[in-house]
């Protein structure tokens, strides 16, 4: 494993272009249409959404998960980036 500033800076860079997409793909995300809280209460109709609501889900929570470890990932590559140049110093 190598520390150099330019491996730092393209991990950074990935990190946040993932964390991007993942993020501008969740703000399309509503929770009333997910869950089902419109105003129309058919029940053919929640019957048939069931399957496209539980895969909307399964996706915003995989999105969630991924914007999640991404912070986590970034917030480690900066602690190891302080502790290396302090070291070298």
């Amino acid at each position: 494993m190598t520390f150099e500033d330019a491996s730092f800076e393209k991990a950074q860079k990935e990190l946040e272009a993932t964390e991007k997409l993942c993020s501008e793909s969740a703000k399309k995300f509503s929770i009333k249409k997910a869950f089902g809280l419109n105003n129309s209460s058919n029940k053919s109709d929640a019957q048939n959404n069931d399957i496209s609501r539980e895969k909307l889900l399964e996706d915003q929570f995989t999105k969630a998960i991924i914007i999640a470890d991404c912070k986590l990932y970034y917030a480690i590559l900066t602690i190891i980036r302080q502790k290396v140049s302090a070291y070298l110093r």
